[in-house]
């Protein structure tokens, strides 16, 4: 009877995590990290990748967007939560700013700025072409020397009380990745530094699903991941 309730929690487990989002079976992710928390998680977006789209800044003006830009898919993907875009469109440069997402808005160096597959483009996101699978963060208020971070949880599903480990690595604006040393890890209310590995080790917490993710001072913090503990009975 144990054994069979031992199952039963972990395939709860597995059915709180299948709620996750997964770039598998869709065009494109966008991640959207504000000032102060995440705004948009990890959320599939297909785009169409072929076309245009008018639409009008913040001035009204119309200007037509590929539909296959990295500027479509944060605008479809802003559309889609709510959450509101400020933009401008400069004829001079042919070429769109994102000035404002949610409550985050461009005021002297502090600014918008992206990365796709962990790059930062030398273009702007309304003239870049997304491709399938590619994976689009958008982050606030960093400097351009930021690194970004991600968390690779050794296990989705742990017994409680049984150790697990979360590796941090941070990436450079170029994609060249490093540990993520002295990166401060969170899974559900317990903290742990990572070592210079970027190695922190945890213990399952009661039953049930709790986020993990890491940050670091003037560093872009790590997508949220969720972790799912299981007791005996």
């Amino acid at each position: 009877m144990r054994t069979t309730l031992r199952v039963t929690l972990a395939a709860a487990c597995a059915a709180g995590l299948a709620a996750a989002p997964s770039a598998a079976a869709i065009d494109t992710v966008i991640r959207v990290e504000g000032t102060g928390a995440t705004l948009v998680p990890e959320s599939a977006i297909p785009i169409e990748g072929a076309g245009s789209a008018t639409v009008f800044d913040r001035n009204f003006a119309a200007t037509d967007v590929s539909r296959a830009s990295a500027f479509w898919q944060l605008y479809r993907a802003t559309s889609s939560t709510g959450l509101g875009l400020g933009f401008e469109y400069f004829p001079a440069f042919s070429a769109i700013l994102v000035q404002r997402i949610g409550g985050d808005e461009n005021a002297g160096s502090a600014g918008w700025q992206y990365r796709v597959n962990r790059v930062a483009p030398s273009v702007g996101a309304s003239d870049l072409a997304l491709s399938q699978g590619d994976r689009v963060l958008w982050y606030f208020g960093a400097s351009d020397g930021a690194r970004e971070l991600e968390i690779a949880p050794s296990t989705d599903r742990v017994p409680t009380g049984a150790p697990f480990t979360v590796t941090v690595t941070s990436y450079s604006a170029d994609g060249s990745p490093a540990p993520g040393a002295g990166a401060q890890v969170r899974y559900g209310s317990a903290t742990a530094t990572a070592d210079s590995a970027g190695r922190a080790t945890f213990v399952g917490q009661g039953t049930g699903v709790a986020a993990v993710q890491a940050t670091r001072a003037g560093d872009i913090r790590s997508a949220s991941r969720p972790g799912c503990a299981f007791g005996p009975d």
